[in-house]
């Protein structure tokens, strides 16, 4: 609760009464400021027309069409969690060195 400012009128909370207190509780979570992505337009540039297919369908099989253009275009946020999938079809395709459009540390709440 310290963590959040003065703009948030509602917030979510865990029930105290289903929680344990160790990190081995299924609701916890790391205070420390995480990595998340912005958007992956720049990818498909380094990629052949072939790749970026096979890129782009086991993606949206993940997140679903919408998803995947809005992660696509920075619209969404990619967790820690997506960074590690997008990263693992990239390694299959053998393209390890590509990079995301942007990156913001943030509090990683929902994963």
């Amino acid at each position: 609760m310290r963590l959040l400012t003065d703009r948030y009128n509602v917030i979510k909370i865990v029930n105290p009464l289903l929680t344990q207190p160790s990190d081995k509780c299924q609701f916890y979570r790391t205070d420390e400021p995480q990595t998340y992505a912005r958007g992956f337009k720049n990818m498909q540039q380094e990629m052949i027309p072939h790749q970026y297919a096979t890129f782009m369908c086991r993606l949206i099989g993940q997140f679903g069409r919408t998803g995947y253009f809005e992660r696509r275009r920075g619209e969404r946020l990619c967790s820690p969690r997506d960074i590690k999938l997008i990263e693992n079809v990239l390694e299959e395709l053998g393209l390890k060195n590509l990079s995301f459009d942007k990156y913001e540390q943030k509090y990683n709440w929902d994963d």
